[in-house]
């Protein structure tokens, strides 16, 4: 039950994390590609280097942040519309910011 928790707690995080944020300045080369998707209706899919999860835990007493990458992830795109999308997180690359090793 606790494992359960902690897992919608950190899904919860991983949406809240990208709804927000700073623009990347790649406003040109995104509006090309989504134009591109939207006449064709395919899949656009992440540039896995370029993309990192921001999370921040809470817990009585404190919190803890970082950092998390993706394995992979895409985006249907159809007639305009965000049909459906696929992200895959890779939890083994899961790094805290906050606390030192040892």
């Amino acid at each position: 039950m606790k494992m359960y928790n902690y897992l919608i707690a950190l899904a919860l995080i991983v949406v809240v994390s990208a709804c927000g944020g700073k623009s990347s300045g790649n406003k040109t080369e995104a509006s090309a590609a989504k134009e591109a998707a939207v006449a064709e209706g395919q899949n656009l899919v992440v540039e896995l280097a370029a993309s990192t999860i921001n999370w921040k835990g809470f817990k009585p007493g404190g919190s803890h942040y970082g950092v998390l990458s993706l394995k992979s992830g895409e985006l249907h795109i159809d007639g305009g519309e965000l049909k459906s999308g696929t992200f895959v997180i890779d939890m083994n690359s899961i790094y805290v910011e906050d606390l030192e090793a040892g």
